[in-house]
């Protein structure tokens, strides 16, 4: 009981110490204040981003093992349903097909068929946003180069364009290393700086994907490629070393 205490006391200094009040203070009142001194304002891209980014493109079984996973989850069909208590009646908020994993969603929308009348929608503009992307390329290949990006240095992001009336028609793939500065309490913008140019926008017109880093989940997207680093750079150089080798017609040099 006694270590309870002590760690309690000391969440109590520290609450006191960041915000100015005392622990019994209203915390809901405070959390952005909090969390903005907590997290730090200015995140850049991890160092070798570029590097890691550029890998994938020279080394083989890298781009092997990147390429197949990114390109089965791209190819994953995207369906859309309205879930009506009755035939006519207004759509209701089904919230176990959308949560879970694929065989649990599926399990729900067997559950909703057999209690509810479940109606598929072919026609939507989400469907449209996310199997268009925009006028440079497909919704395939937007949704592959997102997740490589994922699978590679933890994180990814989306431009949206919108309409007139503000709904978004189009999203574009924005790079990691293009990524300057993310989104964070109390500076609710993304900044982003790419040809000698830099651009500030609002983190309403973004979607930031991260696969987080357990040392700073507020930080920067923690990606397989850098876990990797060393194997990645051993497996380049023995490459290199015997490709000499036979160059040089197995001659010592």
């Amino acid at each position: 009981m006694t270590n309870v205490v002590k760690f309690t006391e000391r969440v109590g200094a520290a609450w006191q110490a960041l915000t100015g009040k005392s622990a019994g203070s209203s915390l809901s009142d405070d959390t952005e204040s909090m969390m903005a001194k907590m997290v730090p304002q200015r995140q850049p891209p991890r160092r070798g981003t570029w590097e890691l980014l550029s890998a994938y493109g020279e080394m083989p079984w890298l781009r092997t093992a990147v390429s197949r996973v990114s390109y089965k989850v791209a190819a994953t069909p995207w369906e859309l349903y309205a879930v009506r208590p009755a035939k006519g009646e207004r759509a209701i908020k089904y919230v176990k097909a959308q949560h879970g994993d694929p065989q649990s969603r599926r399990l729900a929308l067997k559950q909703a068929r057999a209690q509810y009348e479940l109606e598929e929608i072919d026609a939507h503009p989400l469907l449209d946003l996310l199997n268009n992307a925009n006028s440079a390329m497909t919704g395939l290949t937007a949704r592959k180069t997102t997740q490589m990006w994922l699978e590679l240095v933890g994180e990814g992001s989306w431009l949206l364009e919108r309409n007139a009336l503000g709904t978004p028609i189009a999203y574009w793939p924005i790079p990691p290393h293009w990524v300057s500065q993310i989104p964070a309490p109390g500076n609710p913008f993304v900044e982003l700086t790419f040809g000698g140019f830099r651009f500030k926008i609002p983190d309403t017109e973004f979607i930031y994907f991260r696969d987080p880093d357990p040392v700073n989940p507020y930080g920067r997207g923690s990606g397989l490629a850098m876990a990797l680093g060393d194997e990645l750079e051993t497996d380049e150089y023995a490459a290199k070393h015997t490709k000499t080798w036979f160059y040089n017609k197995a001659m010592p040099p």
